[in-house]
Order: C-alpha cells, then structure tokens, then sequence
C-alpha cells in the first residue's frame, strides 16, 4: 500500500520552507513565495487562518528574517538549484532511465515538466529567430525549471514508496 504523499521539502527537507499551521494531514498544500524583498512571516496570519484541509507554506529566501547573515540570492536560478540539491539528497542515485508517472502526483509533475520543456524550446526557437530577444537569465531559468520539476516526480514517487522502474523493451 502506497503512503499518501506528503509535499516535498519538509519535515527537514529546506531551510527555506516556514510551515505555520502544522497541518501534515492537509489535503492541499500551497506554497507562497514573499515579495519586494519580505520573508516568509509575511504568510503567518494567512497561514493560520486557513480552513483545516488547506496549509500554507512559506517560502523562505536567504537573507531576509531569520537566514538574513546568509547570501543573498541574485537569480531565480540559484533557488531552483537550491532545491534540487535539497531534493536530490533525499533520493536514490538514478542508474538507469525509469517510466515516468507511478503516483498521480509525480504524473503532474511529468506532464509540467513535458509543458516546461515545450515552452524553452519555443523560448529557444524565438530567441534565435531574432523575433524575440530574451535574456540568458530567463533561459537558464526555464532549462532549470523542468529539472526541478524531474526532481519533484522522483521525490513524489519516492515518498509514496513507489519503486522507479526500467523500462522494458519488447
């Protein structure tokens, strides 16, 4: 029997996850990330008046609140590697290539990352067409983005105790 999956990055998963209800039997989890250069404590009171099923979950970047002697990140990039390295940690090395899916969750996070990957190609067409000029930071970001997306449907699969599977070739 497969445990229920529990979001990534908690139960010492990230320094920069806040949870402020402790709600780990929620049926819905969101993560908020602060803006303008806030921290997480901007999501307290929205935390704790959510309705039961729902936890709020706050993102908490270096350098801001209680990780404030930590650097400070320039670049979306350096989170999306933050996080992947967070993630990768709790995983088994890959050896081979596995079926993608197992849970419902790591599913969604498959077809996001299909969606992701569309979407830099197509980022990638424009930028070279000269129809578009894009920056090398938004490219980076959407190349790192379906990584991370990879790393999230591992660490959905892994959590729930769903084995990745080789594929087999008739």
């Amino acid at each position: 029997m497969q445990k229920p999956f529990s979001p990534p990055l908690l139960s010492g998963y990230s320094p920069s996850l806040r949870r402020y209800s402790g709600r780990e039997q929620a049926q819905v989890r969101l993560i908020g990330f602060p803006w303008c250069g806030a921290g997480a404590s901007v999501f307290r009171k929205l935390a704790l008046d959510m309705p039961a099923h729902i936890e709020l979950l706050a993102v908490q970047l270096p350098g801001r609140e209680d990780r404030y002697a930590e650097k400070k990140l320039l670049r979306m990039t350096q989170l999306v590697e933050q996080v992947i390295d967070e993630i990768e940690k709790k995983l088994p090395p890959i050896k081979t290539f596995f079926v993608s899916g197992g849970t419902e969750m790591a599913a969604l996070f498959d077809f996001a990352r299909t969606v992701a990957r569309r979407a830099e190609r197509r980022v990638v067409q424009v930028n070279e067409e000269g129809i578009r000029k894009m920056g090398e930071h938004s490219m980076a970001y959407l190349n790192r983005l379906s990584s991370l997306l990879y790393a999230l449907a591992r660490l959905a699969n892994h959590e729930s105790g769903k084995l990745e599977e080789s594929p087999t070739y008739k």
